[in-house]
């Protein structure tokens, strides 16, 4: 899902750390919270940037598509 924060699309994810010893419970919340670390791949595709991606559904209104293994896309008819 594109992610308004990063521009993109998270893929992936590495190097996860937690960035303090202890974790918080907030009032009387069933959660609690502790920062994290992370190190996210991104997919931040550009306009008119060319891109290489399998073919995964034909049809008459569309041709799908599956970028790098991770990412749905599609062109519409009327972009063919």
């Amino acid at each position: 899902r594109y992610v308004p924060e990063f521009d993109g699309i998270v893929i992936g994810y590495t190097n996860v750390q937690f960035l303090q010893k202890n974790a918080e419970i907030l009032f009387d919340s069933p959660y609690f919270s502790v920062k994290v670390g992370v190190i996210f791949n991104l997919f931040t595709p550009k306009k008119n940037l060319e891109i290489v991606g399998k073919v995964n559904k034909v049809s008459a209104d569309h041709i799908g598509l599956l970028l790098y293994g991770v990412v749905n896309a599609s062109i519409p008819s009327d972009k063919i």
